[in-house]
């Protein structure tokens, strides 16, 4: 007569195993005659199909794969599932057990490798200008990217102002990942940037005989929104963003430079 003692599960091994697929969060639950085992596959993905194996060490012995489960295992286990399980049919394989010690090996045999490439750098144009720049960020499922750009100013026409200053723009964005297939990720950008504006100010001084206006011109630093869209396929990423400095929040007066901007920027994922 079969004997199934009390079972002492202790887990003593995650392995790593095929395309760098970890198999985590590994729980064992006993029930009557029969184990069941719940684990995750990190970063699995729907459209992957999974190798899996369920290996154990009976009281001590050598790793063997058990035969009698049912489940989450052999050779098309699908991807994208938040948990996986397998029921282990224990005494259909073994007389008694003291002691157990489980190993879940997941190996992707089918569908593409998620991209772990989340460090980017871009070269940027921005319009109206030209003016040149370069972005850089950390994109994964959520994210941060940062870009400057330097050059001529654009201005209004203005016949009194004669300078060509040369303008700052700084941009900080928070980036959410929309799309993710295969090699193919799709990331919306929305936050901040900070730029140089040219305003011109009249002061009107009055005197006995007549009213006199002074036109006066400074350079000042704006905020403003910046939103857009990364594409990324394989190690290529590719940007636009849009910005607008709202002038009328920090400055009084007439605003002679251009305020809104269209950035394209392109680039490599590393």
């Amino acid at each position: 007569m079969k004997k199934f003692a009390a079972v002492l599960v202790p887990l003593s091994f995650i392995f790593i195993f095929g395309y760098s697929q970890k198999v985590d969060s590994i729980r064992v639950e006993q029930s009557g005659d029969f184990i069941k085992i719940r684990y995750k596959i990190l970063d699995s993905e729907p459209g992957q199909t999974y190798q899996v194996k369920v290996l154990c060490s009976i009281n001590g012995g050598l790793n063997t794969e058990l035969r009698s489960i049912s489940g989450d295992a052999g050779d098309q286990v699908p991807g994208g599932k938040p948990e996986y399980w397998v029921v282990w049919d224990v005494l259909k394989d073994v007389d008694e057990i003291k002691t157990v010690d489980f190993i879940v090996r997941a190996e992707l045999v089918g569908g593409r490798q998620k991209s772990s490439r989340i460090f980017n750098f871009q070269g940027s144009v921005q319009l109206p200008g030209p003016t040149f720049g370069a972005r850089m960020g950390l994109m994964g499922k959520f994210g941060v990217s940062v870009q400057f750009a330097r050059g001529m100013a654009v201005l209004l026409r203005d016949p009194l102002y004669r300078e060509e200053p040369v303008f700052n723009r700084f941009s900080a964005d928070f980036t959410s990942r929309l799309v993710n297939e295969g090699n193919i990720q799709l990331h919306l950008l929305t936050g901040m940037t900070v730029g140089n504006t040219v305003i011109r100010e009249t002061y009107t001084s009055i005197s006995p005989s007549t009213n006199i206006g002074e036109n006066y011109f400074k350079k000042a630093l704006t905020p403003g929104p910046e939103i857009g869209f990364a594409l990324c396929t394989k190690r290529l990423i590719f940007t636009v963003t849009g910005a607008k400095l709202l002038t009328g929040l920090t400055e009084e007066g007439k605003t002679i430079s251009k305020n809104s901007y269209l950035v394209f920027s392109a680039g490599f994922r590393l």
